[in-house]
């Protein structure tokens, strides 16, 4: 193996004249040899070979080298998550079949969410008709929410055409290094959009109707609301998109259910509390539908 030592930042990295089809090989280490990171086109790899012809083994990041094994990689980083999920998936949609290179499922509280996830193995960034096109065909296909991995990077142009969408960019490398975080951010957006939902089916129902289906109490009385649910949900909500913890809910809706003292620490603690409400609220919903729609 042939490296050329390149002094950078206190460290020696040697960098890989060969294997041109892959990119630049780089390695760093310390003065006694050790080996502290290996990556190829700036993506971290599995093993090199040490200078002093020894070999060390590293935790595996981002191993691709073609776009099915980037594929690969993302879906077995779903499944790691406890998640569904199935690479190069023809999906029906309501005007044509669309070729998705990685489709992600979940199941929580009895709903199904699709996600579809494009990845492109680029030197490039992505740009915003891509964003567009994925855009399209989660829309076409009823999915949940989109996600383009690129480790590359994107346009300006296709950030901007995600934000405030249901179509997310990031890189596999982001995922994974913020796993936890994303997930329960898409999941928040889900759930704030299951409760804008909820909302608006809820005040299309008739007063009278309301309080017949158990959605609401009657002005004498005190018990469940829909709307206080909603009101609680979208405070609790907003509150952890702002990602700051901990938080006391202020709506009065929120200090009438869980008094002031009440501390939120967490994304999940959120989802933990609004997702069964949510879900109580639905099942309500969708037993005084079929009275609204005669």
């Amino acid at each position: 193996m042939v490296v050329v030592p390149v002094k950078l930042c206190g460290y020696t990295v040697y960098e890989h004249e060969g294997r041109s089809s892959i990119g630049l090989l780089q390695f760093a280490a310390d003065c006694s040899g050790v080996v502290l990171f290996a990556k190829v086109q700036n993506c971290l790899i599995n093993q090199v070979r040490h200078p002093k012809d020894s070999m060390s083994t590293f935790p595996t990041k981002f191993m691709a080298t073609d776009w099915n094994d980037y594929q690969e990689e993302a879906a077995a980083l779903f499944r790691s998550m406890g998640l569904e999920a199935s690479t190069n998936v023809t999906v029906q949609g309501v005007r044509t079949k669309h070729a998705v290179d990685v489709v992600v499922k979940s199941h929580h509280a009895g709903f199904d969410v699709t996600w579809l996830v494009e990845c492109k193995h680029w030197n490039s960034p992505v740009s915003k008709l891509h964003v567009l096109a994925l855009r399209e065909i989660v829309s076409d296909t009823g999915s949940d929410r989109g996600i383009l991995l690129c480790e590359a990077g994107f346009q300006s142009g296709a950030i901007e055409a995600a934000n405030l969408t249901n179509v997310q960019v990031t890189s596999l490398e982001n995922v994974r290094a913020t796993a936890g975080g994303d997930i329960a951010a898409m999941r928040l957006r889900e759930l704030f959009d299951r409760v804008e939902s909820c909302r608006v089916q809820y005040w299309d129902i008739p007063k009278v109707e309301r309080i017949e289906k158990g959605l609401r109490f009657d002005v004498t009385e005190w018990g469940y609301s829909g709307a206080r649910v909603v009101g609680i949900c979208a405070d609790l909500i907003n509150r952890a998109f702002r990602g700051v913890y901990p938080f006391r809910p202020d709506s009065f809706e929120s200090l009438v259910e869980f008094g002031k003292d009440r501390e939120f620490k967490s994304a999940n603690e959120v989802i933990a509390i609004v997702e069964p409400m949510i879900e109580v609220l639905e099942h309500k919903l969708a037993i005084a539908r079929p009275r609204t729609g005669a």
